[in-house]
């Protein structure tokens, strides 16, 4: 057998996987958790302040869309909107 599949080698690494498995369980979230507005108070759905971005050109965005794809490119999974919103 090789180097490799000795026998304290192949412990090391099934002890490894098994703690990294057990920290992500435990990283990955909590389970049992509860939604924040469940745990404290919140305002009403009335007081939020909505806000509403503006519209994004559709045919802008099929034109490009057209564009790349006569380009022999990828497609594209999302569009770029530049938002600035601060409390």
């Amino acid at each position: 057998m090789t180097d490799f599949f000795k026998r304290e080698r192949v412990i090391f690494l099934l002890v490894w996987v098994i703690v990294f498995c057990w920290g992500a369980d435990t990283t990955f979230g909590r389970r049992g958790g509860q939604p924040s507005a469940f745990t404290h108070s919140v305002l009403p759905f009335e007081f939020v302040e909505q806000v509403v971005t503006e519209e994004i050109d559709l045919e802008a965005v099929r034109a490009e869309d057209e564009q790349r794809e006569a380009e022999g490119l990828p497609y594209r999974f999302a569009i770029g909107h530049q938002v600035s919103i601060t409390p």
